[in-house]
Formats: C-alpha cells, structure tokens, sequence
C-alpha cells in the first residue's frame, strides 16, 4: 500500500487528537497507526505529541 500524504496529515490529526486526552490515549492510538507509516510519524510523535500527552492532567 503506498501511503501519501494526505495518509500521513490525517494520521498526523488523529495522533495529535488523541494527544489532547492523554497518554494512554496516545498509546492506544499509535498502536492503531499502520506499520509502514510509524516510521515516517515517530518524529512527531516524540517530538509533539508526546510531550502534549505528557502535559495533559491525569
């Protein structure tokens, strides 16, 4: 499957949506994404997402 980046803005969105409710949210999301786009994502994942995650009261 050949992603584009319409593929990766939207996982992108849904990551970082899921970042807002928190890390066990981010969690169960990425594990979600599909295997060929996590690599193309994990900077923004580690870089944004988690420390939106991690800000988030528990």
């Amino acid at each position: 499957m050949e992603e584009t980046s319409d593929d990766l803005m939207a996982w992108d969105s849904k990551l970082a949506t899921a970042a807002l409710q928190g890390v066990e949210c981010l969690r169960e999301t990425w594990a979600t994404v599909p295997r060929d786009l996590k690599p193309k994502l994990k900077a923004a994942m580690d870089n944004r997402h988690k420390p939106a995650a991690e800000s988030v009261p528990a």
